[in-house]
């Protein structure tokens, strides 16, 4: 899930070591206003998920973004559906209702691409921000940071975009460079690693 905040020419292995699988996954959420919708996938299986929820008092009728795209869905929890060739899954929960979908066909396996690695400052917080930008079939991306000394420890796992995690600076010396990577893992449980990229977090 989400990470919190604060989060958690180098050789990658090592940078791969600190991530950690998962056997679930989420892809994008729906969202608005009373309604929720989180799809999900179990790596293993290769199936998708859907759960709906439904805080208001009449019909809601929403498109869900998944990655199943034009299957049939079969419903654990309310009546059947199918998403469409952009993989949007059209439902109409009751009021203060919910469904719960899973799709009928596996998810194709695709190889990961090298991700995108950046670092911001947090619009909220005095946090850093740490973002990776992977391929759309990615399933998770670990984040591992490296001090002068030391191994690679891992700072956070995200497996629902926008992937990112964050650092305190609290926790650096001042104008100390410590080292990030992001570390992304697909269906397959294939890795792809960005590039090593410096940072102050403590300015």
């Amino acid at each position: 899930m989400r990470s919190a905040r604060p989060g958690r020419r180098s050789s990658s292995s090592g940078a791969a070591s600190a991530s950690a699988s998962s056997s679930t996954c989420a892809t994008p959420t729906a969202t608005r206003g009373g309604i929720l919708a989180v799809s999900r996938v179990d790596a293993t299986a290769r199936r998708e998920y859907v759960a709906a929820f439904n805080a208001g008092a009449t019909t809601a009728r929403v498109v869900v973004p998944t990655s199943s795209r034009s299957t049939s869905w079969s419903g654990l929890l309310g009546v059947d559906s199918r998403s469409n060739d952009a993989g949007g899954l059209v439902l109409s929960i009751p009021p203060t209702g919910a469904l719960l979908l899973r799709a009928d066909k596996d998810l194709p396996v695709a190889r990961p691409t090298t991700p995108t690695l950046k670092t911001s400052a947090d619009d909220l917080t005095e946090l850093v921000r740490v973002t990776a930008t992977p391929g759309a079939k990615t399933v998770s991306v670990t984040f591992a940071v490296r001090r002068a000394t030391g191994g690679w420890r891992r700072l956070a796992a995200d497996d629902s975009p926008p992937y990112r995690a964050f650092l305190d600076p609290k926790s650096y010396r001042r104008k100390e460079t410590v080292h990030l990577v992001a570390i992304v893992r697909a269906l397959d449980g294939a890795t792809a690693v960005s590039a090593v990229v410096p940072t102050i977090a403590r300015r």
